[in-house]
This record gives C-alpha cells, structure tokens and sequence, in this order.
C-alpha cells in the first residue's frame, strides 16, 4: 500500500495527515489565509485527480468548534478543474463568514476519491481581531486581459471567413494565478447580431480558457463586436474588440451548411423555453408517428383484402 503525500501550506507551518491508498498515490494541497475577525476565510483543498464527481470532501461539523452559533458559518463551496503543466486537479474552496476574534478547533476533514482516502488533522485557529480603528479597507479587483483565438487559425492582421465556414472563438487570458476561478462560461456571451449563429462549445481542459463559442457567418459583410468588461466576483475581466470580414463563399452552399446554420438557430433561440423544446420534441418524433400510423393502416388493409377476397372465393365454389 502506497502512501499518499499530503501539504498544507498555512501560516509556514505543517501538519500531519493520516491516508489510505487503494490503487496507487496522489497528493493534497491545502491553501489557507490568515481568518481575521468579520472577514471572510477560505480553505482550498487541490487534489491531484481530474474528476471533481469522483472527488468528496466530508467536513466537519462548526457546532463543536468551540464557537457559539453564528460566530463562523459556512458561506459557499466551490468545486472546479484546474491545469498543473500536464496535470489536471480538482480544487475544491470552502468559504466561511468569521465574525468574533479568538481559537476555534476545527475537526478532521475527509478527501475520497477513486485513488483513496485522506484525513486531515484538527484545525486550530487562532482569529485575530479586526482594525480597533474603523478602516475602510478596498479591495483592488483583480484584472484579467482576455485576447480572441480562432480555430482553424486564420492569417493576417485582418481575419476573413466564408460565409457558412465554421469556427470555433475562444477567449484566453495568461494569468499564472491559481486563485482565479473561471466563471461560468456563459456569462461571456455577447448580444449577437444579425446574420451570424454564435452558440457555447464544450468547455476547454485549460483553466486558461475563459470560453469557447461556435461562430458561423450567414451573411457576407463585416461582423465585429465592440470591445467590454465583464465582472465576476472580484475579477474583472476586459474582453477586446473583435473584427471578421465575411466574404461570400467560393464554395456551393449545400444543405448541409443550411442544415448545421438551422440547427446552430435552434440551439441559440428556439431553444429558450419548454414551449419550443416541446415543440422540437413534436417535430423530431413526427416522422415515427406517421411511419406507425402508416403501417398500421396497412395492416389493416391487408387484412380486409384478404376478407373479402375469401367472401368471393366460397360464393364461387356454391
């Protein structure tokens, strides 16, 4: 049975965990700060394993911290994945609200996943006091500068597509910091104008990669998108300008492209309510319907054929 390796990075200091392995090792960090009386305090577990669904943090209880009700509370759980060189994780962060200054011990928590099981040690936390002097402190947001990529890649200072070619945009920024976690992807979405399809693509494995989106043109002409902000948490996130020229197609637009353009459509608007997702359904099971319907009337038609063709047959024979 082989161990498993488990850091805590928290005021300098180390602790020692406990840890089972099943099939083979893989290893916890645990990322703290400093919890200062009625400021938030967060605790990052990042797990050396790729699937958040296969990974379980079981956490104590707050009752028997020491503390009374109310004076630290659980505010969220996030859970995502994030890429290390080659390597994907699960960073699971906890954030509580702490409101009175002194020691709280925090029980064990329990990391599972297909790998194993790992136990932390109890917590003890020293809270500090808050500023005697209100002071009011501003949090600087941080900034994220987001550039445009296209695949297939185009040439150029200026990008230009075929009318009906299908890309895929993506936008990326190069922060290096571990804390940033993107937001959902759909918030990146831009007010789409007429005469092009732009729809969410899967997610990218890279926690580089804000957003990937299905663009298709329609119609020739210039499309472009003005450049804006976007604000999540306490990121911003600047999103530049973005300039394409549609030229007509130098190939014949068949129906497969009319096709994939109609679908697009429908994924983008008509799919916005049960209503119309109601009648998609309809539409996509119409076809069977009538196939039953019909062989069923066949059936039948057979049937009285043969009847009648029998009637016949035995008044001949009288």
């Amino acid at each position: 049975m082989k161990n498993i390796i488990l850091t805590i990075f928290m005021f300098a200091s180390f602790f020692t965990l406990h840890a089972q392995s099943i099939n083979q090792s893989f290893s916890v960090t645990i990322n703290t700060d400093i919890p200062v009386a009625g400021r938030p305090w967060t605790l990052t577990f990042i797990i050396d394993y790729p699937e958040p669904d296969s990974v379980s943090i079981t956490m104590p209880s707050l009752q028997q911290t020491g503390a009374k009700d109310g004076e630290i509370t659980l505010d969220r759980i996030f859970k995502q994945t994030r890429q290390d060189n080659e390597n994907t994780q699960t960073v699971v962060q906890y954030r509580f609200n702490v409101l009175k200054s002194g020691s709280i011990n925090i029980d064990k928590f329990i990391i599972e996943c297909p790998y194993g099981i790992v136990e932390t040690n109890p917590l003890l936390l020293e809270i500090q006091e808050a500023p005697e002097v209100p002071v009011r402190v501003t949090q600087t947001p941080l900034v994220l500068r987001l550039v445009w990529e296209i695949n297939p890649p185009l040439s150029g200072t200026v990008w230009q597509m075929e009318k009906g070619q299908r890309a895929v945009l993506s936008l990326r920024h190069s922060s290096q910091n571990r804390s940033v976690i993107n937001p959902p992807p759909g918030i990146f979405l831009p007010e789409v104008p007429p005469g092009v399809i732009i729809s969410l693509s899967e997610p990218s494995t890279s926690d580089q990669i804000a957003a990937n989106m299905i663009f298709i043109p329609a119609e020739t002409g210039v499309f472009s998108l003005a450049a804006r902000t976007v604000s999540y948490e306490n990121t911003q996130y600047q999103i530049p300008a973005l300039r394409i020229n549609i030229l007509e197609s130098s190939r014949e637009f068949t129906a497969a492209d009319k096709q994939e353009i109609n679908f697009q459509e429908e994924q983008t608007s008509f799919l916005d309510t049960q209503e119309n997702i109601d009648k998609l359904n309809a539409h996509k099971y119409f076809p069977r319907t009538l196939i039953f319907i019909f062989s069923v009337s066949g059936f039948f038609i057979v049937i009285i054929s043969l009847i009648i063709i029998y009637i016949f047959l035995r008044k001949g024979t009288k």
